[in-house]
């Protein structure tokens, strides 16, 4: 299996484990004033992409402004997890060759205006893409669930060279427990 694959898998896999670990209610809940989401649209999002990539990638434009805000994944952990499940899927089913395969990538630029660009890339460069988004966001959900006393696996939101960084055993950035 391609590391890009691999690493996507164990970025998915985190995402399991935090929806297996939390309450409905906490998935939902939006911690204000600190936050403007929920844990729930946070994962959607997260989804999004994934799903962008897998449901266009044989027609060679990816475009990352397709979201479904306000869908059922946002209410509902049981429905996330079966995507994830289904996007690992086609995961392990992808090869190198497919992964080099080029795309063109559709999204928005600036707040301030409606800016779409279009630039080039890779299947696996956005798959790396996507896998870093979710670490992104997975951060920012560490951070509103641990505010509801909610205990997380450690490890939940670190991105892969942090995590190699704290292997290292350099204890000058060691993440508080819980």
């Amino acid at each position: 299996m391609h590391d890009v694959i691999k690493g996507c898998i164990e970025t998915l896999d985190q995402a399991e484990k935090f929806l297996n670990s939390v309450s409905d209610e906490a998935y939902i809940k939006i911690v204000k004033p600190f936050f403007i989401s929920s844990s729930g649209e946070h994962m959607r999002h997260i989804m999004d992409h994934f799903q962008e990539l897998k449901k266009s990638w044989q027609s060679g434009i990816i475009d990352f402004n397709n979201r479904r805000r306000g869908s059922r994944i946002e209410q509902s952990r049981k429905l996330a997890l079966v995507q994830i499940e289904e996007i690992k899927q086609w995961l392990s089913k992808l090869d190198e060759n497919e992964l080099n395969q080029p795309l063109s990538i559709k999204t928005e630029v600036a707040i301030s205006e409606t800016l779409i660009v279009e630039v080039t890339s890779t299947l696996a460069r956005e798959l790396v893409f996507a896998s870093s988004h979710a670490v992104h966001h997975y951060s920012s959900i560490a951070t509103a669930i641990q505010m509801q006393e909610v205990i997380l696996d450690k490890n939940f939101g670190i991105a892969p060279a942090t995590a190699t960084y704290l292997r290292s055993g350099d204890e000058s950035c060691v993440r508080s427990p819980g």
